[in-house]
This record gives C-alpha cells, sequence and structure tokens, in this order.
C-alpha cells in the first residue's frame, strides 16, 4: 500500500477506466497498422478498435450531457441565491427596457413617486 494513495480523493480513482478506455484505441490503432491484412488476427483487431472508438464516443457524449446538466445545475443554484429584490428589479428593468427602450433607473417615463432618489 502506497501513502500517497491514502491522500487521493475517491473521484481520481473512479475515473481511471475512464481514462484506460480512452487508450483503448491508440494501442488497437498500433495494433492493427503493424499487424499484415492476411493475418488472422487483422478482422478481429479492426472490429475491437471500431467497437472501442464506438465506446469512447458514447461516453464523450455522456460526460458531455452530464457537464451541460451540472451547468444547468449550477445555474439553478445561483439563481435561487439571488437577493429577490435585486432580482425582481432586474427583470422589472428588463421588462421596461424591451417595452419603452430606456431603464428604469433613468427615470424615464416612470411617475416622479416612483423614482429613485
Amino acid at each position: 500500500k502506497k501513502p500517497a494513495l491514502k491522500q487521493e480523493p475517491l473521484s481520481s480513482f473512479l475515473i481511471m477506466p475512464i481514462q484506460r478506455l480512452c487508450k483503448y484505441p491508440l494501442l488497437l490503432k498500433n495494433l492493427l497498422d503493424a499487424t499484415p491484412p492476411t493475418d488472422g488476427d487483422y478482422q478481429k483487431l479492426a472490429v475491437a478498435l471500431d467497437r472501442i472508438d464506438a465506446l469512447v464516443s458514447e461516453v464523450n457524449e455522456q460526460k458531455a450531457t452530464f457537464d451541460s446538466h451540472a451547468k444547468v445545475l449550477e445555474l439553478h443554484e445561483r439563481v435561487l441565491n439571488l437577493d429577490r429584490f435585486k432580482l425582481g428589479r432586474f427583470l422589472l428593468e428588463a421588462v421596461f427596457h424591451e417595452a419603452v427602450g430606456e431603464h428604469i433607473g433613468d427615470g424615464v417615463g416612470v411617475p416622479k413617486e416612483a423614482q429613485r432618489p
């Protein structure tokens, strides 16, 4: 048992099989290039390379989907943590700006009693 491994978080160990998986296409490609097409294993290597390429592509797509979902959750959390008054004011200004073309803070088109001092 290596003492350095005790300091590593669990996530670093969980990613190892995926990292290894991504190395197999290169290995199989090198084996395929070094194998004569007349060899009995050539076709098996070609099939294995196609399958591992498809699997790596699927893993990459799943990772991209996961990252997108994580970003949405992060943004959702940020919105939930916003000061509700500031968020309401921001939305009100955005709607007003869209409708009138001016910011509420400019005081244009806003009744005097509703304007900020």
